[in-house]
């Protein structure tokens, strides 16, 4: 099933969904099976394969979630720091000019 959900989020299988359904707004969209099923979804036939692309993709995703939140914890950082430098708690020192 993992592998699923991360086809269920793939661009093909949402923009299928939307043409597959009638209505003009998101919550009374009326979504027809008989459209979808006409369309044709390759897949893995190997139910190992299967599970190795969801692991791959759920590793992905988790190293991704964590360098974002590196990103966000290093982004806190610099305006806390600028915030100093710019109250004068911090002070820098001129560099000398290497040659």
């Amino acid at each position: 099933m993992p592998f699923f959900a991360w086809l269920a989020q793939t661009r093909r299988l949402i923009r299928l969904a939307r043409v597959s359904s009638t209505g003009v707004h998101i919550e009374k969209l009326i979504f027809d099976p008989d459209v979808f099923l006409r369309e044709s979804i390759r897949l893995p036939a190997d139910l190992a394969e299967q599970q190795k692309i969801a692991t791959i993709l759920d590793t992905a995703d988790q190293e991704l979630t964590l360098l974002r939140r590196q990103r966000e914890a290093l982004d806190q950082q610099k305006r806390g720091l600028m915030q100093r430098l710019l109250t004068g708690k911090i002070r820098v020192r001129a560099s000398e000019k290497t040659p």
